[in-house]
């Protein structure tokens, strides 16, 4: 099957496919490629976070406690997961909310306390790629 007949064939659809298991094996390659990047100390992107600022500080960065590290990869205190028929969203959740104080400090910077973001939710272009090839697989769509 062509793309474009694949495409045609889902146009002819009244429903439209159900994604939850998709998401699902997607979901693992997420949480597994979130606590990676805590364990190397990197961003979704692959950059590396910046430098604390007090070198006497010898702990990792962002898991002095370990209570973020365990909600942003697992369901942690803190931990986030919203499963729709078509659509998936992991994260750390609003302080409000019952999230953790201090999560979106590292995850985007605090400018007035001079404090550099260390993002830590996201998508590697591993983990992308891991998903596409789900997605191709489970839906059976042409490469």
């Amino acid at each position: 099957m062509t793309t474009l007949e694949y495409a045609e064939q889902i146009e002819t659809n009244t429903e439209p496919p159900d994604l939850r298991p998709v998401l699902e094996e997607c979901r693992a390659h997420i949480l597994v490629g979130m606590t990676e990047g805590f364990n190397q100390g990197r961003a979704p992107d692959g950059t590396a976070w910046p430098a604390r600022k007090d070198p006497r500080k010898t702990h990792p960065l962002l898991t002095l406690s370990g209570a973020l590290k365990a909600a942003a990869g697992s369901p942690a205190t803190g931990h986030v997961e919203r499963f729709e028929a078509d659509a998936l969203e992991i994260g750390v959740e609003k302080v409000q909310q019952g999230g953790l104080p201090g999560a979106a400090v590292h995850q985007f910077g605090y400018a007035k306390r001079n404090i550099a973001a260390r993002p830590y939710v996201g998508i590697s272009e591993e983990t992308a790629t891991k998903c596409s090839a789900t997605v191709a697989r489970m839906l059976g769509t042409p490469k």
